[in-house]
């Protein structure tokens, strides 16, 4: 896949009235909005000639992440990037209800703020996966704990989103690596987190952990 932003085409898809509380609802809502955009690909293909298999790289955050791994459970897809994917109704889940490595040829996933205490799914997801500041809370974050299976609708006046600063920085991480190449990243690589601190010691605070499998 080019890196040149100039050779690209996004599309943004907006889910936002279906991913409103209540959080179950917002989860199986997950599932149509993939079908639908598998109906968009496919007539991409049909209409453009495009082979989606080599030139589609799905980005999600949160359960956009999930509706990434459907996708890639329907039709063949290159690359998917999850952003802290959910985790309630998600942890501890086969992966036919969840993202899997095996929905692309290549998944890379980025955890900023797994649970309990967080939004995010905590254990290994992907190809390779991220674990920014050890996956948890993230610098200059205040993060009050919303259990997100407890809302209901019309908890949220119309545009207002969960304050949830350490689960949105993934998206924040993943832009500016993008615009700024220049500015990498340090990583070191681990089987799990717990051989990470025995490594280097839980001093390292802003280190950019990744765990690969």
């Amino acid at each position: 896949m080019s890196t040149d932003a100039s050779k690209m085409n996004i599309v943004s898809v907006n889910w936002a009235a279906g991913a409103e509380p209540p959080y179950a609802q917002a989860v199986a809502n997950a599932r149509l909005v993939a079908l639908e955009i598998v109906h968009f690909m496919t007539q991409l293909d049909y209409k453009r000639s495009l082979n989606y298999s080599k030139t589609f790289h799905i980005i999600g955050h949160g359960l956009g992440a999930h509706i990434a791994g459907y996708i890639g459970k329907l039709m063949p897809i290159q690359r998917i990037t999850a952003l802290d994917p959910t985790g309630p109704y998600f942890a501890n889940m086969p992966p036919l209800v969840r993202l899997h490595r095996d929905d692309a040829d290549y998944v890379d996933v980025v955890h900023t703020h797994t649970q309990p205490y967080g939004q995010g799914y905590k254990d290994l997801i992907g190809h390779i996966d991220f674990y920014p500041n050890s996956g948890r809370f993230q610098p200059s974050c205040v993060d009050t704990y919303v259990k997100l299976t407890s809302l209901k609708r019309g908890d949220l006046q119309l545009g207002q989103t969960l304050s949830a600063c350490s689960h949105k920085r993934s998206l924040k991480y993943y832009i500016e690596a993008l615009i700024k190449p220049e500015c990498e990243y340090i990583g070191v690589a681990c089987p799990s987190f717990k051989d990470f601190v025995k490594c280097c010691g839980t001093e390292l605070k802003r280190v950019f952990v990744t765990i690969a499998q």
